[in-house]
C-alpha cells in the first residue's frame, strides 16, 4: 500500500496530503467513539465514588491498583504483539504460524493471569499489612484478582479482532460494551446496598460477562471466516522467539505508564494510608483526560508515518508528525484549561465536598499531562524510525526518576506530593523525547512559524498555571477563561491546523450561511 500523493490547497495555500486529510479527519472522529467511552467509566466513577466513605473507596482504588499491576504483567504485552506479528501472518496467509501466535498468545496469558491472580489472593492480608484496614482490603483483593486473567485475555482477544480486520467490533467492545456492563452492575450493586464488597463483586461479573461477549463473538467469527478448516490443514507453529522478543521491551514502555498510577496509588497506600490513596485515584482518570487527544491521534498516525518513513519521505513525514502535534496540542488545550481552572468547582460536583483535595491533585497533574500532549507523538515516531534503544533507556530513566520522587515526596506531602512526583516525571519524559529527536525531523518539523506558534501556546498554557496559583477563579471566571485561552490558541496555530483542507465541509457550510444572511 502506497502513500496517496494527491495534495489540496487550503485558504492560507498550505499543501496538505490526501493521506494526512484522511488521517486528522478519521482521528478526530474517533474522539466521538472514545466520547460515549469517557461518559460511561466517568459515570460509574462518580456513582461508586459517591455511594462509598472516602476510606472505602481508598481501599478499592489500593486493590485494583494492585489488579492493574498484576494484570500488565499477566499480559506480557502479548495483546500489542499479536496485534503486529498476527496481521503480518494473517496478511501472508501463514496459518501455521498465525494459529501458533494465537495459541501461544491465549496459553501464555492464562498462565501468567491465573498465576498472578493466586499471587494476589494468597497473600493478600501481607500485601495490604501497610494500611489500616487489613482484613477489608485483603477481602476487597481476593475479589478483585479474579479479573487478572479476565483483563489479560480480552485484551488478547480485541487484539484478535484488530488482526482480523473486525474495526467496529473492536470500538463497539472497548468503547460500549465494557464500560456499560460495568455502569450497569454499579448500578445494581449500589440499588442492593451491597456496600464496598458488592461493588468489588460488580466490576468482577462485568468482566466476567466481558469475557463471556468476547468468547462469542471469537467463535462466531472463526467460524464464519473458515478458519477452522485453516487451523486444522497444517499443525500450529508457535513463534515464540519472535513474540517474546518483540513484546519484553514493550512491556517495559507498559510499565512507565503503571508507574504514573496504579503504582502510585499503591505506594501511597504503604507509605501514606488508604485515603490518600483514594485522593490521588479520584482524580488521576480525569487528569488523563489530557492523553484523549494524543490516544485517538496515535491510532491513525502510527501507519502512515510508517509508511512515510518506509518510502524514504522525510519530509512529507517531518510534515505530518508536525501537523499532527498542532492538532493534539490545540485539541488538548481546553481539556488541560479546564482541569486546571475549574479543578475545584469540577471534583466537589462529581465526588463530593470531602474529595476537595483532589483539585489541587488533578491541577498538578494536569499541567504534566499536557506538556505531554504539547510535544506531539514524539514516542510512536521514534518507535517507527527504528530508535528503540533510545526509547527503551528514557522510558526506564523516567519510571526510576518517578519512583525516586514518590518515595521521597510521598512520606512528607502526601497524595499532592504523588501528584508532583507524576507531573514531574511525565514533563521530563515528554522534553526528552524531543531533545533525543533525529535533527532530521527535528529541524524540519521546527519551522520559524511553528516555533512562534509553539512559544506563544506554551506561554498561554503558563498563564493558565500563574492564574490558578494566584487567583483560583471560580466557575464564571474560570469558565470565560477557558474559552477565551482556547479561543487565542486556535487562532494562533489557525495557519498550522488547515482546517479548510481537513474539513472543507465546514467552509462551504459557512459560505451558504453567510450566502442566505447576505441575500436576505
Amino acid at each position: 500500500m502506497t502513500i496517496e500523493t494527491v495534495e489540496q490547497r487550503d485558504l492560507t495555500g498550505q499543501r496538505t496530503s490526501a493521506a494526512l486529510i484522511a488521517q486528522v479527519r478519521g482521528s478526530t472522529l474517533l474522539l466521538a467513539g472514545r466520547g460515549a467511552s469517557l461518559v460511561l467509566n466517568l459515570a460509574s466513577q462518580i456513582l461508586t465514588i459517591r455511594y462509598l466513605t472516602q476510606l472505602d473507596y481508598g481501599v478499592l482504588a489500593y486493590a485494583f491498583s494492585l489488579v492493574e499491576l498484576a494484570s500488565v504483567g499477566a499480559s506480557f504485552s502479548l495483546d500489542k504483539t499479536l496485534a503486529r506479528f498476527g496481521a503480518i501472518y494473517h496478511e501472508q496467509r501463514d496459518t501455521a504460524r498465525f494459529s501458533g501466535a494465537l495459541l501461544l498468545s491465549f496459553g501464555v496469558v492464562l498462565i501468567l493471569g491465573l498465576a498472578f491472580a493466586g499471587l494476589l489472593c494468597a497473600p493478600g492480608y501481607w500485601l495490604s499489612s501497610g494500611t489500616s484496614t487489613d482484613t477489608t482490603t485483603g477481602s476487597i483483593l481476593m475479589v478483585l484478582a479474579l479479573l487478572v486473567p479476565i483483563n489479560a485475555l480480552s485484551g488478547v482477544t480485541v487484539s484478535s479482532f484488530t488482526v482480523l480486520g473486525h474495526a467496529r467490533i473492536v470500538m463497539l467492545r472497548k468503547q460500549l460494551l465494557g464500560p456499560g456492563l460495568k455502569f450497569a452492575f454499579v448500578i445494581v450493586a449500589v440499588s442492593l446496598d451491597g456496600g464496598l464488597t458488592a461493588i468489588a463483586w460488580a466490576w468482577l461479573i462485568a468482566g466476567v460477562c466481558g469475557l463471556a461477549a468476547d468468547c462469542v463473538l471469537m467463535r462466531r467469527h472463526i467460524l464464519s471466516d473458515g478458519m477452522v478448516q485453516q487451523f486444522t490443514a497444517a499443525a500450529p507453529k508457535l513463534p515464540m522467539a519472535a513474540f517474546f522478543s518483540y513484546s519484553w521491551p514493550l512491556l517495559i514502555s507498559d510499565s512507565v505508564f503503571l508507574v504514573r498510577g496504579a503504582v502510585v496509588v499503591i505506594l501511597l497506600g504503604w507509605l501514606d494510608n488508604t485515603v490518600a490513596a483514594g485522593t490521588f485515584r479520584a482524580a488521576l482518570p480525569l487528569a488523563r483526560l489530557n492523553e484523549l487527544v494524543t490516544a485517538n491521534f496515535v491510532l491513525m498516525f502510527t501507519p502512515i508515518v510508517s509508511r512515510l518513513f518506509a518510502q524514504d519521505r522525510i519530509g512529507e513525514l517531518a510534515e505530518t508528525h508536525r501537523r499532527n502535534t498542532v492538532w493534539v496540542k490545540v485539541l488538548s488545550f481546553p481539556i488541560f484549561a479546564t482541569c486546571v481552572l475549574l479543578a475545584g468547582p469540577l471534583v466537589v460536583l462529581m465526588f463530593g465536598a470531602e474529595y476537595a483535595e483532589s483539585a489541587d491533585v488533578l491541577a498538578v497533574l494536569a499541567v504534566g499531562y499536557f506538556v505531554q500532549a504539547a510535544f506531539g507523538l514524539n514516542s510512536r515516531l521514534l518507535k517507527v524510525l527504528g530508535c528503540l534503544r533510545r526509547v527503551l533507556c528514557l522510558d526506564l530513566l523516567a519510571a526510576v526518576f518517578a519512583l525516586a520522587l514518590c518515595l521521597v515526596l510521598i512520606p512528607r506531602f502526601g497524595a499532592i506530593g504523588a501528584a508532583y512526583a507524576v507531573a514531574a516525571s511525565t514533563a521530563a519524559h515528554a522534553v526528552l523525547r524531543e531533545v533525543v529527536m533525529p535533527n532530521s525531523i527535528r529541524q524540519q518539523s521546527q519551522l520559524s512559524s511553528a516555533r512562534v506558534e509553539s512559544t506563544v501556546t506554551l506561554a498561554l498554557a503558563a498563564g493558565v498555571v500563574v492564574v490558578r496559583v494566584v487567583a483560583n477563579p471560580g466557575v464564571a471566571l474560570g469558565s470565560l477563561l477557558v474559552v477565551v485561552l482556547t479561543g487565542l490558541v486556535i487562532a494562533v496555530n489557525h495557519r498550522s491546523l488547515g482546517v479548510e483542507s481537513m474539513f472543507p465541509e465546514l467552509h462551504r457550510i459557512r459560505t451558504m450561511v453567510v450566502g442566505r444572511f447576505v441575500e436576505k
